[in-house]
């Protein structure tokens, strides 16, 4: 006997942010193991007015166009059928996204500027976090101040006018402007001596005549070395010494101040080793560098580094630690000639070549890895393959898998990540680099072990890459799809 069901599998709610520009990949919700056919997949929401997206083999690609206030909503629904002794049975399971964009923010630094007519100045705004948007400024009031594509305000008439800035990343932001007739100055002066300590600030202020005068003030330091002056007339002091502070008006009136500058104590109080690197595990090769602050900044000091066994990892004097074998050793930072002093634990493992499987059931399987090895964990299926292993499972029985090294003979290929993140498959042959049904568009790159950015690809139209090694310098390399990371040893 044939008969048809509906059963609802529970709704899962996933949320997703990031700026105009940025993509996301969106899976399918999981199907129970019983599943048999997927009938159909829907996916709702990939084409609202903010959001781009397709369509893939797995599950969705969206990406940001425009910004917006509030949340969209992807969601995908999923039809299936499972089988109920003679009968079989059609269910649904669904997966919501809420999706987010981030605003970046314009902040005006000069957001109230008093200016003459006939003047010239330039607004001074940055934006948080640095993207590359598309500006708009715009004036209020034309007649009084006009402005530039750059920001370069300039003065037309006496009033007032808003600059507007607008962004296509976020919220706009404005500046006052406020536009005087020019009253020139009959004399100008300053202190005639002022004192400021090593990288501290002073602002010093000039007296005119008349009071109302509004000239264009030019200020220099004689030594900038031991102090610095900006346009607003705030002075920096940079190194102990004596120097001369001027200022003058734009009808050549000048005034002058002897600026002594003091030492500060510059003894270290505080030396910290960042929290992230207190402990940190690498594989045999593995360079990078331990971030560390001295308070205060401007402290005079000479870090000390040490490695309590150089046998696994060696230390140079800018923190950069290399590995060297599988072990353990301490990184230990102290500024010489005081008590402060920090460490850094480090693990090194040996370059994985066991894979073990960790099954639904509390089973497990330990396989050993040849040089030739790709690890695919899809929706339906778990394969590795390589030179001596080719084994399948169904995905609903795979728990995790994990990576470690029996201290054998090391693996020339990595699979990074653990658990359901893995797409398409990758092969290595010591001379190229092949993936298959990976996401067509998306981005591959190579790195040095140590970070240096070494190629970029994209994947073709039928989700497959061959990337030739002829060139690179023999080593570890690293190899980073969107989804997993592998580790390649050209030899």
């Amino acid at each position: 006997m044939y008969c048809m069901g509906t059963f609802l599998f529970p709704l899962n709610a996933f949320a997703e942010s990031g700026y105009v520009g940025d993509q996301f990949t969106l899976s399918r919700p999981n199907l129970p193991y019983y599943a048999s056919k997927i009938r159909r997949v829907t996916w709702n929401g990939l084409y609202d007015s903010c959001l781009s997206g397709y369509e893939t083999s797995t599950g969705a690609i969206v990406r940001i166009t425009s910004f917006f206030e509030g949340s969209k909503t992807v969601s995908c629904e999923v039809e299936y059928e499972w089988v109920s002794g003679d009968r079989t049975l059609t269910s649904h399971a669904s997966k919501t996204y809420t999706i987010y964009c981030n605003a970046v923010s314009i902040t005006v630094t000069n957001p109230n500027m008093t200016m003459k007519v006939g003047q010239k100045q330039r607004i001074s705004y940055y934006l948080s976090p640095t993207k590359n948007a598309t500006l708009t400024f715009t004036s209020s009031n034309s007649s009084v101040a006009s402005v530039s594509s750059t920001g370069e305000v300039t003065a037309l008439g006496v009033g007032s006018a808003t600059i507007t800035i607008k962004q296509n990343l976020g919220y706009d932001a404005t500046c006052n402007v406020t536009v005087t007739e020019p009253v020139a100055a009959t004399s100008i002066t300053l202190p005639a001596e002022a004192t400021v300590y090593a990288y501290s600030t002073l602002t010093l202020y000039p007296t005119l005549q008349p009071s109302e005068a509004n000239p264009t003030l030019t200020w220099e330091s004689a030594n900038v070395s031991i102090a610095s002056v900006d346009q607003n007339g705030k002075v920096t002091g940079n190194n102990p010494g004596t120097t001369t502070i001027t200022v003058t008006t734009d009808n050549n009136l000048s005034a002058s101040c002897t600026l002594t500058v003091k030492d500060v104590d510059r003894t270290p109080q505080q030396f910290d080793i960042a929290d992230d690197f207190s402990q940190k595990t690498v594989y045999v090769g593995d360079s990078w560098r331990i971030p560390y602050t001295v308070t205060p900044s401007y402290a005079k000091y000479t870090l000390i580094w040490t490695s309590s066994d150089e046998s696994v990892a060696t230390v140079g004097s800018g923190g950069y630690v290399t590995a060297l074998k599988q072990g353990t050793t301490r990184i230990t930072a102290s500024i010489e000639g005081t008590s402060l002093t920090d460490y850094c634990d480090v693990m090194v493992k040996a370059i994985p070549n066991v894979l073990t499987i960790w099954f639904a059931n509390g089973q497990r399987s330990d396989i050993k890895l040849s040089e030739h090895i790709s690890v695919t964990f899809g929706t339906d299926k778990f394969a590795v393959k390589s030179a001596t292993v080719d084994v399948e499972y169904d995905a609903a029985d795979v728990a995790k898998f994990t990576l470690e090294n029996d201290d054998s003979e090391n693996t020339a290929i990595e699979a990074v990540e653990t658990g359901n993140a893995a797409e398409g498959t990758m092969t290595f042959d010591g001379n190229a680099i092949r993936l298959y049904g990976f996401t067509p568009g998306s981005s591959v790159r190579l790195y040095t072990v140590g970070g240096q950015s070494v190629g970029s690809h994209r994947v073709g139209r039928d989700g497959s890459l061959t990337i030739s090694l002829d060139g690179l310098r023999p080593g570890i390399h690293i190899v980073k799809t969107e989804s997993i990371t592998y580790k390649i040893i050209k030899k």
